[in-house]
């Protein structure tokens, strides 16, 4: 008896092992995907933070735009003609710069809600994944216990032979009959008289 636990010991001990270097391959491999997912997230993350700079400069330029017409204003008033055209063409510049500014961000903007939705997508795709893959460990984990312990019922007959007791649990186990035989048949004599002479 004492046989079938120690192979169904050691049998579990190595389906355990054999487990481990399973669930770490797939971690491994979700490892490395998550990690890639993590730098498109960054990288998409750059991308927003361009776009932050964009809509930045847009807003400086549609500023500078608006101060050059004010300055327009006050060198007509004074009668600077010169310095009026050039604070008009300086606008008309800084308006055109907006405009282009103000396109860039929009485009940007819509690549950046196109890129999040496709890595949500992506995101989403890894867990299921995941999922699926400790589904697929857990099921080989469970079908080839099954396996093992089916052998074990059938590669051991029911009547198991019990173990033959060793010399020395057989020599205590007489010990202690003698003693109990001597304690019930009267008083102990001294093993000395039993000596041959």
């Amino acid at each position: 008896m004492r046989n079938i636990w120690e192979r169904m010991a050691d049998t579990m001990k190595q389906d355990l092992a054999k487990l481990k270097g399973t669930a770490a391959g797939v971690t491994k491999k979700t490892g490395e995907k998550l990690r890639k997912a993590e730098m498109l997230q960054k990288q998409i993350a750059a991308q927003r933070l361009e776009a932050d700079e964009l809509r930045t400069r847009r807003d400086q330029a549609l500023v500078q735009a608006a101060d050059r017409r004010r300055q327009q204003q006050l060198a007509e008033e004074a009668g600077e003609k010169a310095l009026a055209a050039f604070a008009e063409r300086d606008a008309e510049a800084f308006d055109q710069e907006a405009e282009t500014l103000a396109r860039m961000t929009d485009d940007a903007d819509a690549r950046i809600v196109e890129l999040e939705q496709l890595f949500q997508e992506v995101r989403h795709a890894l867990t299921r994944q995941e999922l699926e893959e400790q589904e697929l460990v857990r099921r080989e984990t469970t079908a080839k216990l099954r396996r093992e312990m089916s052998g074990l019922k059938e590669t051991e007959p029911a009547h198991a032979e019990q173990e033959e007791p060793s010399a020395d649990e057989v020599r205590s186990s007489m010990e202690r009959q003698l003693m109990l035989l001597e304690k019930r048949h009267g008083e102990r004599k001294n093993p000395s008289d039993y000596l041959e002479t």
